[in-house]
């Protein structure tokens, strides 16, 4: 039995495992794994409350081992995880629960802080149940993931209902249906966003194809509302992106990931950490790094994104060089006042301020990104927000197909990175070939990538639609959009 127990040392919670030895010899009780004091004093009342449960507690060397082991675990929410951990130790079931709660001398559960941190991360980890306190005895299946909630009173009551879903044996078809928590979390990823069906599909496959996207028009149109789902579109990555992440988490004694996470940056975010801190930028790798309002970020910030991306890595002082690759996820305003491009407010801006508001946008960043696209208003009476509700779905797919292609050329993961390592002769005439109006190789091969992730999420060859979208999706010159 797979045991998970919960400690509050941040908003979401971390989950610990849970496991014990029981062997003979002299009868001891230890628990590893570095517990501060509140953990470690638990011995005395998980043994006194499980011999008042009516249970025996084993007269043997009972250790107890909480891992990850690089963790500080601190409180008295874990007792009963432990508690549960001894007496089933000899259990060779494969049910996989997570526990959270505090325990008295006399067996009865406490209700502890971060009840809802136990139920989301028993939903991420696909447990079969978790175990809470109750006001009665009560077992219901959970509304919102397939498993059983036991609400106990007391550790006998927990342990009685455990027995009775291990005895009914039926419990491995309770996760068949979560092969993947994020699905079953966030089955609709653009939930709540009604229209916007072209902006959904460059962020898709922007996050699929490791693309950069860049979002522009009038303010309180959905845009910052869109690039906030970025997080939500983060799918499988390839073994050996996987490897890197957990090297780089590693390098800073940080508990292993097989996903990066979203950076939102801001002019405030500092990429370049001095000594042995960790520049957050690199817990991005293989996901994207967001940004609103990039008219007001430094040009140094923008310049630092641009070579991370031109060279794949990212050196830190004192460090050395880090693999870094990740999607640069963008919006801003066309104007200072946000209303250029309205048709209810009219622009009052002059020319002047507008290029100033631009100055950072330079063609060379703009030539960076594969997708510029003017969000416009949406039409509320008529659109809804199920398009593209399956976009985890065709990421992870796209990414299949992504590391099949690309399995003879180890320093390319996604079909962005052809941009700076997979060049060759034969990709450049197929992007001429696609693309002939393309003024320069690069133009052509963003392009042409940005293509050939629409075609992946299609699950088909490169199709005239998906060229013309590419072309669609990229405006070269904002300033000239807004002149026609």
């Amino acid at each position: 039995m797979k045991i998970y127990g919960i400690i509050n040392n941040n908003y979401e919670g971390k989950h610990i495992n849970v496991q014990c030895s029981s062997h003979p010899g002299f009868p001891s009780f230890e628990i590893s794994g570095l517990a501060d004091s509140i953990v470690k004093e638990s011995k005395e009342r998980v043994r006194e409350s499980i011999r008042a449960s009516g249970f025996r507690f084993p007269q043997e060397s009972v250790l107890i081992s909480l891992l990850p082991s690089g963790i500080h675990k601190t409180g008295s929410a874990l007792d009963l995880p432990i508690a549960l951990a001894v007496l089933f130790s000899k259990s060779n079931t494969h049910l996989s629960i997570l526990a959270h709660g505090e325990i008295d001398l006399n067996g009865n559960i406490l209700p502890s802080p971060g009840t809802e941190n136990a139920i989301l991360n028993a939903g991420r980890l696909s447990c079969h149940a978790v175990v809470l306190y109750g006001k009665e005895d009560n077992v219901v299946k959970n509304q919102n993931y397939p498993f059983y909630t036991i609400e106990a009173t007391t550790l006998e009551s927990a342990a009685n209902a455990l027995i009775n879903i291990i005895n009914e044996g039926n419990f491995e078809s309770l996760s068949s249906n979560n092969t993947n928590p994020s699905s079953a979390l966030l089955s609709n990823p653009f939930k709540g966003i009604i229209g916007l069906n072209n902006e959904k599909e460059i962020l898709t496959a922007a996050i699929a194809g490791g693309h950069n996207a860049l979002f522009f028009g009038q303010r309180g149109i959905g845009k910052t509302m869109l690039i906030g789902r970025t997080e939500r579109l983060i799918g499988i990555t390839d073994k050996q992106t996987t490897q890197e992440l957990s090297k780089i988490r590693a390098c800073f004694n940080l508990y292993p990931d097989n996903k990066g996470k979203v950076m939102y940056l801001n002019d405030k975010d500092s990429l370049v950490k001095k000594g042995n801190e960790l520049p957050e930028i690199l817990l991005s790798h293989s996901a994207a790094v967001v940004a609103d309002e990039i008219t007001n970020m430094n040009e140094n910030t923008l310049s630092i994104i641009r070579d991370i991306q031109d060279k794949g890595t990212f050196t830190v002082l004192k460090r050395g060089s880090f693999p870094l690759r990740f999607s640069f996820i963008a919006a801003m305003n066309p104007c200072p006042c946000g209303a250029l491009g309205s048709k209810r407010t009219p622009c009052k801006c002059a020319a002047s301020r507008i290029q100033a508001h631009l100055k950072n946008i330079t063609s060379t960043l703009l030539s960076r990104f594969s997708a510029v696209y003017e969000v416009q208003e949406a039409d509320y009476t008529h659109d809804d927000d199920s398009f593209l509700s399956d976009a985890v779905d065709r990421i992870n797919n796209a990414v299949k197909r992504m590391n099949k292609r690309y399995c003879d050329f180890p320093n390319v993961h996604k079909n962005a990175d052809i941009m700076r390592e997979g060049t060759n002769r034969e990709v450049l005439e197929k992007a001429f070939m696609f693309f002939p109006e393309s003024e320069n190789p690069r133009d052509a091969l963003i392009l042409y990538s940005f293509a050939l992730t629409l075609a992946d999420l299609d699950d088909s060859p490169i199709q005239p639609i998906h060229t013309e979208k590419a072309r669609l999706y990229r405006v070269k010159d904002i300033m000239s959009y807004y002149a026609r």
